[in-house]
């Protein structure tokens, strides 16, 4: 039995100290395969870098022709819509598909009978005054 105030000693088991030896000896052996690659790759490629080739040619004038082809979808940013305040058929369109309108611009011009006749008897009408 343990006498009072008495304590056991624990001992740790010592680490092993990496061995310096082995290390310098796979440092040594990198080196050496990395060397040994290097003149294998000399030895198969012969010992000749990539060969850069150049093409001259004399400057002259010449046209130049751009052209420019896609496909995809398009997106209006804003749209209006045209309401007029009379009826009638559309008898001539003055735009294309895709093309910028200003305000004020004709876009396109309508045909009504009974509006044309009574214009024509107006005008008539002013004529006789």
């Amino acid at each position: 039995m343990e006498g009072l105030g008495e304590t056991k000693k624990v001992v740790k088991p010592r680490r092993k100290k990496p061995r310096r030896g082995r290390k310098i000896a796979i440092v040594l052996a990198v080196i050496v395969l990395a060397v040994a690659g290097y003149f294998t790759y000399q030895a198969l490629s012969g010992g000749k870098a990539a060969q850069i080739t150049y093409t001259t040619e004399a400057a002259a004038k010449v046209t130049i022709i751009k052209s420019v082809s896609g496909s995809g979808s398009i997106n209006l940013n804003s749209s209006e819509s045209v309401t007029p305040k009379v009826s009638g058929t559309v008898s001539g369109l003055k735009v294309a598909l895709g093309d910028k309108v200003t305000e004020g611009q004709v876009l396109f011009t309508l045909t009504n009978a009974d509006l044309d006749t009574a214009v024509m008897q107006a005008t008539n009408s002013y004529k006789q005054l």
